[in-house]
């Protein structure tokens, strides 16, 4: 019979269970609906594709699987799935901006578009007003109305619209379009919306899914507003990627053009306008401070969905028990790289690095910055550089010199600044096509660290980095013989397709699955010491030793 104290182990875990809130993000066709459909949203653990563990288990590894299993066949919850697409189709109908005559929008619409718009969406638009204010005004007596038509009618509605437009891509790319609208019309809009949502339905619901967040600034918004919220970045090599939007009828141009709307060439900060950084979709940037990163390549067995579904349910335990399990060795040299980064002094993207031996022990870390003795980018201000007031070595004679000075347009609003320093990029202003940076890149350094204080043996190692290396640290990893490169956000350029898929001593580019920064210490560090935790609940093993019990 359970003791006072065994009850309050339970309730003290089920308030982490209470209310989970896991965001999906990724590009489009990494696999973000699938999770959410064929693994959070099943009713019971046994409908997953939860490959049997092995036993007796052959590493330390099954062992972890064996706990997972044994936790989520006790504790699965089902999740509601929230998608973002419906919402902003609800939101972009009540503020009519599918009638509008933006041009980005009404290059999609087709004419049967526009009849079913009119005979179908015009006569109900006081609906759809209604139920955005029941949710926002918290309307317990039409809280059922109101679950049955954001959950069973505005799929169908979202659905119509698909059928009634040419293609597949265009339906994806109106929705697109919507999302950066209604950003313009209020920048933090959709996130508010959604968060109003789960408040509405938590009595009823306990676990959300989000489906799909494209926006990193959505996902702060999120992170501060509700306490157990997690982003999972699904992520797919992609070739992979590209192979599944063929298998759904898009053409090589279709994808071409959504990569590049949700995933530009240009490195982050190049080119982009205001309206780019605040409104339009920034998948890399939302990738870059995901929580976990769940890794869906092509499926190598006849069940699809069974790596996706160890990895989901490791991660929804870990939420509901932290320090069930301890994370992998790939986990705990990602997490180096990552904390590595926030030393960097680069305005543009802060990138971390970590060099191992073959068996994953750190030698080196690293992070992209500029060399000792020199001054980060971050720490400079160019008020400085302008007046010429500083000559200690914080700005090259290059900059100091007039024929730099006499071509620097600048604009120094001091009124937005509010305290901030103006510091600024030289690559950035001297973009002449060429590559001027001041920096070393992090892989550049980890290795450069090794030599620097006397070499050790890293062949057959593998380098962890928070972006995949570029074709110059490509190469330098190439000749140093690293067996596996570890990484979590591809690299703009041919690195992976070019220079490390030549030879015979071809490095292996591995995804990067696993739990980093804020999450590697809520998910793995325990509530209570789990030896505590078991007397608690009153498991106590002891020896006896009474001699003549033995006997």
């Amino acid at each position: 019979m359970p003791n006072n104290h065994s009850e309050a182990i339970h309730q003290l875990y089920q308030l982490k269970n209470d209310l989970i809130v896991i965001g999906l993000t990724g590009r489009t066709g990494s696999g973000c609906t699938t999770v959410a459909k064929e693994i959070l949203l099943k009713e019971k653990f046994e409908e997953l594709q939860y490959p049997h563990p092995t036993f007796p288990p052959q590493s330390l590894e099954d062992r972890k699987d064996q706990i997972i299993s044994n936790w989520c066949k006790s504790n699965w919850t089902p999740f509601k799935q929230i998608q973002v697409a419906h919402l902003i189709c609800l939101l972009s109908l009540n503020k009519k901006i599918l009638a509008t005559e933006n041009p980005k929008i009404s290059s999609l619409i087709t004419d049967e578009f526009k009849e079913y718009y009119k005979n179908k969406i015009l006569p109900n638009l006081c609906v759809y007003k209604d139920i955005r204010n029941n949710i926002k005004q918290k309307d317990p007596n039409k809280r059922q109305d109101t679950e049955d038509f954001i959950f069973k009618q505005l799929p169908v509605i979202y659905e119509d619209i698909q059928r009634t437009l040419s293609t597949k891509r265009t339906a994806t790319e109106l929705f697109q379009q919507l999302g950066d609208c209604l950003r313009k019309s209020n920048t933090m809009g959709i996130p508010e919306f959604i968060f109003e949502c789960i408040n509405y339905f938590k009595n009823q619901e306990k676990h959300f899914a989000i489906d799909a967040l494209r926006h990193p600034y959505e996902i702060r918004y999120l992170r501060e507003k509700i306490a157990s919220f997690f982003v999972f970045a699904i992520t797919t090599p992609d070739p992979d990627r590209r192979e599944r939007l063929t298998l759904k009828n898009y053409t090589k141009d279709q994808i071409d053009n959504l990569d590049h709307k949700e995933y530009p060439d240009e490195k982050p900060g190049k080119n982009a306008s205001k309206e780019d950084l605040f409104f339009s979709q920034n998948i890399r940037g939302s990738l870059e401070i995901a929580d976990v990163y769940i890794a869906n390549p092509k499926p190598l067995t006849p069940s699809p969905y069974e790596n996706l579904t160890r990895q989901i349910c490791r991660y929804i335990a870990l939420i509901q028990h932290p320090g069930l399990i301890t994370p992998t060795s790939t986990e705990r040299c990602m997490q180096s790289a990552f904390s590595a980064k926030v030393n960097s002094g680069c305005l543009s993207r802060q990138v971390g690095a970590v060099v191992t031996d073959e068996f994953l022990s750190i030698k080196s870390v690293g992070w992209n910055d500029v060399p000792k003795g020199q001054v980060p980018c971050s720490m400079r201000n160019v008020k400085h550089l302008i007046s010429g007031a500083l000559n200690d070595g914080t700005f090259s004679k290059y900059e100091l010199s007039n024929k730099f000075r006499q071509k620097l347009i600048y604009d120094l609003n001091e009124e937005n600044l509010k305290g901030r320093n103006i510091s600024f990029c030289f690559k950035h202003v001297y973009d002449d096509g060429k590559i001027h940076t001041r920096s070393l890149h992090a892989e550049e350094n980890a290795f450069l660290q090794i030599v620097k204080y006397g070499g050790q043996a890293i062949k057959g190692g593998s380098l962890f980095t928070t972006a995949s290396p570029c074709e110059l640290c490509a190469k330098k990893a190439y000749q140093l013989e690293i067996r596996k490169i570890y990484y979590i956000d591809p690299y703009p350029g041919i690195s992976s397709t070019h220079i490390l898929d030549a030879g015979s001593n071809k490095p292996e580019m591995i995804l990067f699955a696993g739990a980093i920064g804020r999450a590697y210490h809520v998910l793995f560090e325990p509530i209570m010491p789990f030896k505590d935790e078991l007397n608690e609940l009153g498991i106590s093993l002891k020896l006896d030793n009474d001699e003549e019990s033995a006997n």
